[in-house]
């Protein structure tokens, strides 16, 4: 299967010749990190919520940045999707439940094939809680796994939102 994936290194993958730090390399060029925009823990996590379904975009910035979102308890399964920003995205989704305390509920999403992740919470009457992280695979490691993805949530009796990804920058400059 041919993944769209682009990614920078560090040289951390099995056969790397090359061992430069890219992500050091473009911050002493003057281009920071992306700064963190969800909370990490179910504690600070971003509340998904309105309509019939739920669409909220974000940015893993960095190797440590996880995002997690609350997800409102329903009396049926609640699927989740996590999809990276396209072209060429350089986010491949991990995807994990948690409790309330920050614990797995369940395995993580088992790997596709593809960059994107789902999930379907178990009908609950109390919030569930998802970790957004970059993930790595079989060849790569999580290390330039970075970049934005539209978190998709279909609410209690909606039907599933639409297939969206957010749009590229229209105001760029150097």
């Amino acid at each position: 299967a041919y993944n769209p994936l682009t990614q920078w290194s560090d040289g951390d993958y099995p056969g790397a010749d090359n061992h430069q730090d890219d992500l050091a390399v473009i911050a002493a060029h003057g281009a920071p990190l992306a700064s963190d925009d969800h909370g990490g823990t179910p504690g600070t996590a971003t509340a998904l919520t309105g309509g019939p379904a739920s669409e909220t975009a974000g940015t893993i910035g960095s190797r440590s940045d996880v995002d997690v979102f609350q997800v409102p308890g329903c009396p049926s399964a609640v699927p989740v999707h996590v999809l990276p920003s396209d072209p060429g995205p350089d986010l491949d989704v991990a995807l994990r439940v948690l409790d309330r305390s920050g614990a797995p509920t369940q395995p993580a999403a088992a790997p596709t094939g593809r960059l994107d992740a789902t999930v379907t919470l178990p009908a609950s009457a109390v919030a569930s809680y998802v970790e957004v992280d970059g993930g790595g695979d079989t060849g790569y490691s999580d290390y330039g796994s970075l970049g934005r993805y539209t978190v998709a949530v279909e609410a209690c009796g909606g039907a599933p939102p639409a297939s969206t990804v957010p749009s590229a920058p229209l105001d760029v400059s150097a």
